[in-house]
């Protein structure tokens, strides 16, 4: 079983990102603020990942980079999302949050998924994707 953190700050993209990724084998944690989801990762070391809204992320200070350690066993790996910004704006974000992966809506639903178990599989979003 693999935790997928998911913040968005708009509920209606929280709920329909929440449901794509859900599955048997994944656990969907969704958060609708920063404050939200660091409250959850204070209380669970098991967050395998974590997909987040580049809004949100360029709003606030996410405070942990790439990959965050949280045990020997265990990193989590983060991908922004965003139907907003240009590619080299979303590059910019990307180096200066530390974020491995980003991903330019909207897609297939099929190809989210796919981006999003590579993530994790791979323990690395390793680069943009677009």
């Amino acid at each position: 079983m693999v935790n997928i953190l998911v913040i968005h700050q708009d509920p209606l993209q929280l709920s329909l990102l929440s449901m794509l990724l859900e599955s048997p084998d994944e656990e969907i944690i969704s958060c609708g603020c920063l404050e939200d989801a660091l409250n959850v990762c204070d209380v669970r070391a098991d967050i395998d990942g974590v997909v987040i809204d580049l809004q949100t992320l360029k709003g606030h200070s996410w405070p942990f980079p790439q990959e965050r350690q949280w045990s020997p066993y265990q990193t989590m790996t983060t991908l922004a999302i965003s139907s907003h910004y240009p590619e080299s704006e979303a590059e910019r974000i990307c180096e200066e949050f530390h974020v491995g992966g980003y991903l330019a809506l909207p897609v297939k639903p099929q190809r989210f998924r796919q981006c999003v178990r590579v993530m994790l599989q791979q323990k690395s979003a390793s680069a943009m994707v677009y």
